[in-house]
């Protein structure tokens, strides 16, 4: 947000060139509040947008649950051939552990700030997850894995308030770049995640 108004700021100062002898004519200094106040009232109207889609209930949103991770592209060597896979990371629990941002399930591209709407994972297993749009969240309680494994799909929950679920994380090479992928029911939802930085 503080980017953002600064960006802003450059913009609107630009858009509403002052100098030192234009505060002395009245027609000028007026011409410039105009245009001050055509700026902020614009991004007065931009805020309260971005505002009111943070507050929108879920529900007004379309949901897109992912079941697989996009395929990436096979790399290969300097004649065109398939280089050797790297071997996957081993994945446990522990592997989860920290904040989670939800992300565009094809672009990794983090949709949420990290602050305010997340999925954190403590190392004792403590499951937290945050939405404001979602009036059943947060969610808190301990993770209590169930049967399945994190690569093929975890089921948790179902104890202590905790709704059921799958946790799936697909591994990468380096954990910085891995993908979370989490079902729910009730409430229904589904979400990508990727680690916040």
């Amino acid at each position: 947000m503080a980017a953002g108004q600064r960006a802003w700021l450059q913009r609107r100062d630009a858009a509403c060139p002052v100098a030192e002898a234009d505060l002395l004519d009245p027609k000028k200094s007026k011409d410039r509040a105009t245009c001050l106040a055509r700026q902020m009232s614009d991004r007065t109207k931009a805020l309260e947008a971005e505002l009111a889609a943070r507050r929108a209930p879920v529900a007004d949103e379309p949901l897109t649950v992912s079941a697989s991770a996009p395929q990436r592209p096979v790399p290969t060597n300097l004649q065109g051939h398939p280089k050797p896979a790297s071997a996957k990371r081993s994945v446990d629990l522990p592997a989860l552990t920290g904040r989670w941002a939800k992300a565009d399930p094809a672009t990794r591209t983090p949709i949420d700030d990290c602050r305010t709407s997340y999925l954190e994972i403590t190392g004792d297993g403590g499951f937290s997850l945050h939405d404001p749009r979602i009036a059943a969240f947060p969610l808190e309680g301990p993770l209590a894995p169930g049967e399945g494994d994190l690569a093929e799909g975890m089921a948790f929950g179902g104890e202590e308030g905790l709704p059921e679920g799958v946790l799936r994380l697909d591994a990468a090479e380096a954990p910085r770049l891995d993908r979370l992928f989490l079902t729910l029911d009730p409430p229904p939802f589904g979400a990508t995640f990727v680690r916040c930085r």
